[in-house]
């Protein structure tokens, strides 16, 4: 599979599941900003999740629920490399909010 699909394709899974919950659903108007790829690396933006979850991610809590996310995210990359039967995955991400940068990578095995 290209690298470029399965990329596109975790992204939209991530998409799939932001917007499961009203707590974190993307807003509309942002869908195409929230979650991108740059640099072989996934951004993925709060500011453009939706307002009520951006707040989770004020400067002072923002590294405690970054990490949390960070957690979240590579399960569910696990639960998308199981689905589409991929074994190892090199999963680069970054959890940003308006300058902040929390940066994530690592060789998942499932």
């Amino acid at each position: 599979m290209d690298i470029e699909i399965v990329v596109e394709d975790l992204i939209q899974h991530l998409k799939n599941w932001f917007n499961s919950s009203d707590k974190t659903k993307i807003n509309d108007r942002y869908k195409a900003d929230s979650i991108t790829i740059q640099q072989d690396w996934i951004i993925i933006n709060v500011d453009y999740i939706n307002s009520t979850y951006s707040t989770y991610f004020k400067r002072e809590s923002f590294y405690k629920n970054a990490e949390l996310l960070s957690k979240k995210i590579v399960e569910i990359a696990k639960e998308w490399m199981k689905a589409n039967e991929v074994q190892v995955y090199h999963l680069k991400f970054k959890i940003i909010k308006q300058g902040a940068e929390f940066p994530r990578q690592g060789l998942i095995r499932v």
